[in-house]
């Protein structure tokens, strides 16, 4: 019975170590890693100061990082810094290079930190209102993660917007592949709502209803709005000014909604009508 239980006690520390194991770090092997959702193995930092950087994280002076619930680190509408990190290690026998985007435009200032040794080998800022801010969309990094060894992915993050982190790591080729999907969907809805806005004027004109003015300037309203929050607008326009872009999005949003009011108090105006008409306005 005394052999039964100790065995049964190692069974469970060992498995409490190779899932802690599990919790700290990624696996990157010899056929490169598919697009992966690192949030399980991220643990956060708050800062309310904003006066730590790199250095005082990796001096361990710092208060210590605390693991991230749920499927994306989420911090809220929070004005201090925050920081996240999370480990790759390579069990391939080759270098590995690797990609790692973070799929929120809108956060003002983002810092990536690639550190290996105890070392930054590799640092880019990259949030929508840094100097020298990159000329691509969503904040991204590329990294290579030697043979053998561990590379430390850190974080840092300060915005104006509630802070969520949804990150996707993954091989450079698969995070293309995976964000030209993201992108043809985008272009797919965009269309068809610029499809829609374009019907609405023209059934506006024909059937003289300002109903069908109101479901264009909603659909209108809603390319506007999808195109400040996934940083479509920023790209087409890379100097565009902060206040603009933060105002633009709050004024599309109450615009949208002023919109949609209307839309819905002509609709119900429309009972009386013939029965082909509410059969139109329904579709």
């Amino acid at each position: 019975m005394g052999g039964r239980l100790v065995s049964a006690i190692r069974v469970l520390l060992v498995w409490m170590l190779c899932s802690q194991a599990a919790v700290c770090e990624l696996v990157v092997g010899n056929g490169g890693m598919p697009v992966t959702n690192p949030s399980p193995h991220v643990s956060g930092l708050v800062d309310p100061s904003g006066e730590l950087d790199i250095d005082d994280i990796l001096a361990g002076s710092a208060p210590a990082f605390k693991p991230c619930k749920g499927s994306v680190p989420s911090f809220g509408f929070i004005k201090d810094a925050v920081w996240v990190k999370f480990a790759v290690r390579s069990v391939a026998d080759e270098n590995q290079r690797l990609m790692i985007k973070m799929e929120s435009a809108r956060i003002s200032h983002f810092t990536w930190y690639a550190v290996m040794d105890g070392r930054v080998v590799r640092e880019v800022s990259c949030g929508a209102f840094d100097p020298g801010r990159r000329m691509y969309r969503l904040p991204r990094l590329e990294f290579v993660v030697p043979a053998g060894r561990t590379v430390e992915i850190y974080a840092r993050a300060r915005s104006d917007t509630a802070i969520w982190l949804p990150i996707r790591i993954g091989s450079p080729a698969e995070i293309y592949r995976f964000q030209a999907g993201q992108v043809a969907w985008d272009v797919m809805l965009i269309g068809f709502s610029l499809c829609t806005a374009l019907f609405g004027v023209l059934l506006g004109v024909f059937q003289r209803q300002r109903l069908y003015y109101f479901l264009s300037l909603f659909a209108l309203s809603f390319i506007f709005y999808y195109g400040i929050f996934n940083g479509y607008a920023r790209l087409a326009w890379p100097d565009l000014p902060p206040w603009m872009e933060r105002g633009g999005f709050g004024v599309g949003c109450m615009f949208g909604l002023f919109v949609f009011t209307q839309f819905n108090g002509t609709y119900l105006e429309m009972k009386g009508r013939p029965r082909f008409q509410r059969l139109l306005h329904r579709a």
